[in-house]
């Protein structure tokens, strides 16, 4: 497995991220502001996190890098099953090198089951309604 975290340099690789960022998508329930996203990576306020098998890539995150917390904001790959706990173990690693006690995200009630097995709590639920 190889994990990369890209910032800075995301203009090289955002050819080939934003489409498998794009499978979140069809579980948002707002549009999701990709160029503000773009955006914040080149600033450094958020990080992608892309972790590969054989070259080709299994998951790539997006995470908000904050004073107390890393706040996942986008967690999208092809089989869950596969890479799920590899994030969680990257994410863990990022939270002890930054030296922030808390790694949040928020996601859609199916996650409950499979985050709870890795360590994570429900804590919220978020609600909409369409108007």
């Amino acid at each position: 497995m190889k994990i990369t975290s890209y910032t800075d340099d995301i203009r090289e690789h955002w050819d080939w991220i934003l489409p498998m960022l794009k499978r979140c998508d069809q579980h948002q329930i707002e549009p999701i502001d990709y160029i503000t996203m773009k955006d914040d990576i080149e600033k450094r306020k958020a990080l992608v996190i892309v972790i590969s098998d054989d070259e080709k890539p299994l998951v790539a995150s997006v995470v908000e890098l904050n004073h107390n917390s890393i706040h996942v904001r986008l967690m999208a790959g092809e089989d869950m099953e596969q890479w799920l706990e590899l994030m969680d173990t990257a994410l863990v690693q990022l939270a002890q090198i930054m030296k922030v006690k808390h790694i949040t995200q928020l996601g859609r009630v199916g996650w409950s089951r499979s985050m709870k097995k890795l360590g994570w709590r429900h804590q919220l639920s978020q609600y909409s309604r369409a108007v």
